[in-house]
Formats: structure tokens, sequence, C-alpha cells
């Protein structure tokens, strides 16, 4: 009997990047489901927001601090996945702070009043 000479491959770590790919679609799915609600229980932030009794207008604070954040958020998704969050909580977390940073920054100010009453949570 001749012998033949060979190469042979042993692929390791298939177990780690299950997981991993499993960590990314669970977070994925996580992300797919989540519904955030920003808002002020000020009376008048909606006046202010559309502009009703205001001469100088609309301030869309929450609508443009939304078109800002969507532009964002896809860039924010993939930095936290290339260092290893998933789109678990740690993304979440990121993204209401886009969001609310953006709408505070288009708040107009007096007093800060209005700015530091919006907030941005989960929808029930």
């Amino acid at each position: 009997m001749a012998s033949r000479a060979g190469l042979y491959l042993a692929v390791t770590g298939t177990e780690q990047a299950g997981a991993a790919m499993d960590t990314l679609e669970a977070g994925a799915r996580s992300l797919a489901a989540m519904r955030l609600v920003a808002g002020s229980p000020l009376r008048y932030a909606h006046a202010i927001e559309v502009g009703s009794h205001r001469k100088k207008g609309p301030a869309w604070m929450l609508r443009g601090g939304l078109a800002a954040s969507q532009s964002q958020i896809p860039t924010l998704i993939q930095a936290m996945v290339s260092h290893g969050s998933a789109a678990g909580k740690d993304t979440t977390d990121a993204i209401r702070r886009t969001l609310l940073g953006n709408i505070q920054r288009r708040t107009p100010v007096k007093t800060g009043r209005l700015r530091d009453s919006f907030t941005v949570r989960g929808a029930r």
C-alpha cells in the first residue's frame, strides 16, 4: 500500500462563532421590536412644538430630533456591534440618549424647564 501525502485542515471555533451569530440575531430582533416614546409632561410643550401661540412659529424639537436621530442610529448600532455589544441594553440606552440629546438641542430655552422636562422611555 502506497501512502499519500496530504493536508488536513481542522476548523475550530465554530461553537463560539455560532454563539456570536445567535447573539447578533437576538439583538437584531430586540432592536426591531424596540419602541420608544419621547415627550414632556408640561402642558405648553405641544404648543411650542407646533407653533400655536408662538410668534416665531413651530420649534419642531420632537420632529427634528427624531429626524436627526434616524440618520445617526445605523452608525450607532454598527459601532456598538463592532465593540461586541450585540444590540442589547447598551445599544438601546445609546439610542435613547441620542434621541433625547437631539430633542433637547432643538428646544428653545428661556429657563431650561421645557428642555429638562423631556424624557425618552420604552413604550408599553
